[in-house]
Protein backbone atom coordinates (compact mmCIF):
# COMPACT_ATOMS: atom_id res chain seq x y z
CA UNK A 1 0.00 0.00 0.00
CA UNK A 2 1.42 3.34 -0.80
CA UNK A 3 1.73 5.95 1.16
CA UNK A 4 -1.34 7.98 -0.76
CA UNK A 5 -3.28 4.86 -0.18
CA UNK A 6 -2.68 4.74 3.22
CA UNK A 7 -3.66 8.53 4.02
CA UNK A 8 -6.68 8.32 1.86
CA UNK A 9 -7.60 4.90 3.83
CA UNK A 10 -7.27 6.97 7.51
CA UNK A 11 -9.17 10.03 5.54
CA UNK A 12 -12.27 7.39 4.70
CA UNK A 13 -12.36 5.73 8.27
CA UNK A 14 -12.99 9.79 9.58
CA UNK A 15 -10.51 8.79 12.08
CA UNK A 16 -14.14 7.62 13.90
CA UNK A 17 -15.59 11.29 12.80
CA UNK A 18 -17.36 11.00 9.28
CA UNK A 19 -17.20 14.80 8.51
CA UNK A 20 -13.94 15.04 9.50
CA UNK A 21 -12.94 12.17 7.32
CA UNK A 22 -14.62 13.88 4.31
CA UNK A 23 -12.74 16.94 4.81
CA UNK A 24 -9.61 14.88 4.96
CA UNK A 25 -10.42 13.13 1.68
CA UNK A 26 -11.27 16.54 -0.11
CA UNK A 27 -8.13 18.09 0.77
CA UNK A 28 -6.27 14.64 0.14
CA UNK A 29 -8.24 14.65 -3.28
CA UNK A 30 -7.27 18.55 -3.88
CA UNK A 31 -3.98 17.64 -3.39
CA UNK A 32 -3.65 14.89 -5.51
CA UNK A 33 -5.56 16.78 -8.68
CA UNK A 34 -3.43 19.43 -8.14
CA UNK A 35 -0.18 17.50 -8.81
CA UNK A 36 -1.40 15.91 -11.42
CA UNK A 37 -3.70 17.71 -13.86
CA UNK A 38 -4.62 14.73 -16.15
CA UNK A 39 -5.35 12.42 -13.79
CA UNK A 40 -9.19 12.74 -14.59
CA UNK A 41 -8.43 12.31 -18.48
CA UNK A 42 -6.86 8.71 -18.09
Amino acid sequence: MSHEQALALAAWDGFGDRHLGWFSFQLLWDEIVHEQPDLLEE
